[in-house]
């Protein structure tokens, strides 16, 4: 999967005019997202954030001692010998540490962490469309796509909760070191220096790590690097997966262990997680069996993001059966035919393909 030093350079200097671009978006995004957000620096606690926040001692930060901040580190109340999501309580703490339970702050945060995802979401959209194999259709409006594109996400109203709703931190402060991650990978693969890849895959590396801590489904991230690599960093994507389709196996077993280990170390043994649905009002099967649903709601309220639908807490009816509801059956043949239609159409339309298959 090697390319050839220098083939995928986009630009030997950044360029004065770049850098006014990059300035110029910076500001754009920063005024949007404020007036977007702006109105939540005052917003209560909710739900979650009281048990997880307001009424977790390990979590009130007073004096920066290592006892203090390793309680933080490990502030799972349920379980306080284990880490728990460590770099988003770490943050809730330094939160609580400058200002107590006052809210503007923890929601400042919050904002701030939206705004820095957005930013580096158009740097990798920006880089993306000026890779060898997409610069001869898209360089030309490399920059309107994306800052248009990182507009529309950033305001869209799905993101209110993540922005607005202080736990959820952990599901954005993700988000955030996920797209860093998959932007310093793009730039290890086009550097052309030996020690500009290695610092660039180091902070790709360190930014995994870090979404890694603040919520656990970051832990798909080698799958979405490997997806971007066959479908738009290497010209000849299917050739190149079955040239080496060792390292890629090697690939998805690292993601296999490393969920394996999380689960053995939160639980005790690789099952541990079936334990929780016992109170639960439904078993793993009926929440698998509901999951597609829940995918095509997701993709209708990207579409279609009017406040009547959006909700905190969607009631949604449990699947018991493919047929019950029969809507179940339907949702799952969705899902998985147009992520076959995906894989057919990735040598035609890599983009595009590329774009859908992230989602999923």
């Amino acid at each position: 999967m090697e390319l050839t030093q220098g083939s995928l350079g986009l630009h030997g200097q950044l360029s004065t005019s770049y850098c006014r671009k990059v300035v110029f978006c910076i500001i754009v995004l920063s005024l949007t997202i404020f007036s977007v957000y702006g109105n939540s620096l005052d917003c209560s606690w909710h739900f979650d954030d009281k048990p997880n926040i307001t009424d977790n001692p390990n979590l009130h930060l007073k004096e920066l001692s290592w006892d203090n901040v390793k309680g933080a580190l490990f502030s799972d109340r349920r379980d306080p010998s284990t880490l728990y999501r460590p770099v988003a309580c770490l943050s809730f703490a330094l939160n609580y540490y400058l200002g107590g339970l006052d809210v503007f702050g923890y929601h400042l945060v919050n904002i701030l962490i939206h705004l820095v995802s957005s930013i580096f979401l158009f740097l990798f959209i920006y880089h993306t469309l000026n890779l060898p194999s997409l610069r001869p259709r898209y360089a030309s409006h490399a920059y309107s796509i994306s800052l248009l594109a990182t507009i529309l996400w950033a305001i869209n109203p799905i993101q209110i909760q993540a922005v607005t709703y202080i736990v959820q931190r952990m599901a954005s402060l993700a988000g955030m070191f996920y797209i860093m991650s998959m932007y310093c990978y793009l730039r290890a693969r086009v550097a052309e220096k030996t020690g500009g890849k290695l610092l660039f895959f180091l902070l790709c590396f360190v930014s995994f790590a870090m979404a890694f801590g603040s919520k656990e489904n970051a832990a798909m991230l080698p799958l979405s690097l490997l997806l971007y690599e066959i479908l738009l960093i290497q010209e000849h994507g299917c050739q190149c997966l079955r040239k080496n389709i060792k390292g890629f196996l090697i690939v998805f077993g690292a993601i296999m262990l490393l969920g394996l280990i999380y689960l053995y170390y939160r639980g005790g043994n690789i099952f541990s997680f079936m334990a929780g649905y016992g109170e639960r009002p439904f078993s793993m099967t009926q929440r698998l069996l509901t999951e597609p649903r829940i995918i095509i709601l997701y993709i209708s309220l990207l579409l279609y993001p009017v406040p009547s639908r959006l909700s905190i807490a969607h009631s949604i009816q449990i699947s018991t059966s493919l047929l019950d509801p029969v809507s179940t059956l339907i949702s799952i043949l969705f899902v998985v035919g147009s992520i076959g239609i995906l894989v057919f159409m990735a040598r035609k339309h890599p983009l595009f393909s590329f774009c859908f298959l992230f989602f999923y």
